[in-house]
């Protein structure tokens, strides 16, 4: 009995002696922590703000250099892609000048224009259609073709398109197409034939690159009309009128005849076979299962 009161004892004193315990180490732990703070709150105060103002200095010096050294950079890009488009643009609506001026050059034109009336005839059939790349972002295909019966050029695309882009499709395509005679536009025709005078008689002719159909000026006249062209007040020479008498007097021109006929999705429409319908009867039926 003695022993196991003694036992008793113990076990309700350890709990009373860990608790004390545990209290004086929180007020000995708070009260150091006091004395501490109360001891070094300055230099505590002065190492958070110094902390902070470094925190900053590197956030605001990361913030500069992405400004100022990266922001320049997609300027510089979104420039580029607007150079690259409009040297695009530019490429497409000079192409095939090349080809075509040493076919005049070398008096050559017939061989490009061996396409019979039946040939042309068959132009406008969906399967002699061609696809053709556009030089934009937004509008990215072309089908283009000819119909001999209204004596157009034909396009679908997704907006309608200006026609420096329409007559250079119409280069390439008549070429192709060995159809060179359909090709009509009179001041391209002239430009081609004065550069290659150019090239025969070896002259010093510049290649007029063509950002504006209606700018060839100088380029599209004969050494020997310029002197019976007019020249306005400005300087520029302008070749649809003559000089002769001072009498204003407009050339007809003759160009190509384009006609847009809608959006790729109207092509798919037009042009997209139709199941043929066909109607069977019972008695018809019945015989093919005899035979």
């Amino acid at each position: 009995m003695f022993f196991n009161s003694k036992k008793n004892d113990d076990d309700n004193v350890l709990p009373i002696i860990e608790n004390i315990a545990f209290a004086s180490t929180i007020l000995f732990g708070g009260y150091s922590l006091k004395i501490i703070i109360s001891k070094f709150a300055n230099e505590l105060m002065c190492f958070a703000g110094i902390t902070l103002g470094f925190i900053g200095s590197v956030t605001s010096s990361v913030w500069l250099v992405s400004y100022f050294v990266y922001k320049p950079q997609y300027i510089d890009d979104e420039e580029l892609v607007e150079e690259t488009e409009y040297n695009k643009y530019i490429s497409f609506i000079n192409k095939d000048y090349d080809t075509l001026i040493q076919i005049y050059k070398d008096n050559n034109e017939s061989n490009y224009s061996t396409a019979t009336e039946i040939d042309i005839a068959e132009l406008k059939k969906k399967e002699n259609h061609q696809t053709f790349t556009l030089p934009y972002s937004y509008n990215l295909e072309m089908k283009f073709f000819y119909n001999d019966e209204n004596k157009y050029f034909c396009y679908y695309s997704k907006t309608d398109v200006n026609g420096k882009i329409l007559n250079s499709i119409c280069r390439s395509y008549t070429l192709l197409n060995n159809c060179l005679h359909l090709f009509k536009d009179e001041e391209e025709i002239l430009y081609i034939k004065n550069q290659s005078k150019c090239i025969k008689n070896e002259s010093k002719c510049e290649k007029n690159k063509l950002t504006d159909i209606h700018d060839l000026s100088d380029s599209l006249i004969d050494d020997d009309e310029k002197s019976d062209s007019e020249e306005n007040t400005d300087g520029f020479v302008n070749i649809f009128y003559k000089k002769k008498n001072n009498k204003k007097e407009p050339l007809q021109q003759v160009t190509n005849n384009f006609l847009y006929k809608g959006t790729l999705i109207d092509y798919q429409k037009e042009y997209t076979t139709k199941p043929v319908e066909k109607y069977t009867s019972y008695q018809d039926y019945i015989e093919k299962l005899k035979d």
